[in-house]
């Protein structure tokens, strides 16, 4: 039943997107406390930003399977969180409120938009990695700074003062906080709310096994 596969790859979309947002707050966390993230982790959320052509999340994210991290994140705080997932919970709540508001505004869509544009073109002629991924994560934070950030209470992390204090960290932090805010918008684009959040648990994990 065609209608019956639409509502089933819907709902298995917006998994993805939650698992995009969840694996995007991992990565600040850890960041924030050892300076250390994994760079293929974070690579999927910052390559998730610059995908405007993909017709679906499945496209975005590689079929989940760039999402290992956020899946298995994503399942532990449905099955019941513990203490430590506080911090985790409370930066992608904050992610799910800026997302909501930037789906709200088309203004906000137009300049996120351009801006991504114009990173791509100011940072194509960069072909060594990391001196790429760095310009990339700059722009992408000032992007956050400047766009996102405002539209809603800032998200505040909290980590080692050795880490956060280094600009590098803080420029992959807010790059994250925009790939994980991005993830969001697209679930609330298909149809998402913080109700199912709440009430569908047992069927976002379940569907956690199929991406």
């Amino acid at each position: 039943d065609q209608l019956m596969a639409a509502h089933t790859q819907n709902v298995q979309g917006r998994v993805l997107a939650l698992a995009g947002l969840v694996q995007a707050s991992s990565l600040c966390l850890s960041i924030a406390n050892s300076g250390l993230a994994s760079s293929d982790a974070a690579q999927a959320c910052r390559g998730s930003l610059f995908k405007f052509d993909a017709d679906t999340v499945f496209d975005i994210y590689e079929d989940g399977d760039l999402l290992t991290l956020g899946k298995k994140n994503l399942i532990r705080l449905l099955s019941g969180p513990s203490e430590t997932d506080r911090a985790l919970i409370s930066i992608s709540g904050g992610m799910l409120r800026l997302a909501r508001r930037l789906s709200a505004n088309d203004t906000a869509q137009r300049q996120l938009k351009a801006g991504l544009f114009a990173i791509i073109e100011d940072t194509q002629q960069l072909h060594e990695p990391a001196a790429r991924h760095s310009a990339i994560d700059q722009r992408c934070a000032a992007l956050y700074q400047e766009h996102i950030s405002p539209l809603a209470q800032r998200i505040v992390i909290h980590g080692g003062e050795a880490h956060l204090s280094r600009s590098e960290n803080t420029d992959r932090i807010r790059a994250l906080l925009l790939a994980g805010t991005r993830a969001g918008f697209l679930f609330y684009q298909m149809g998402g709310s913080r109700w199912q959040l709440i009430f569908q648990r047992q069927q976002i994990r379940h569907q956690l096994n199929f991406i």
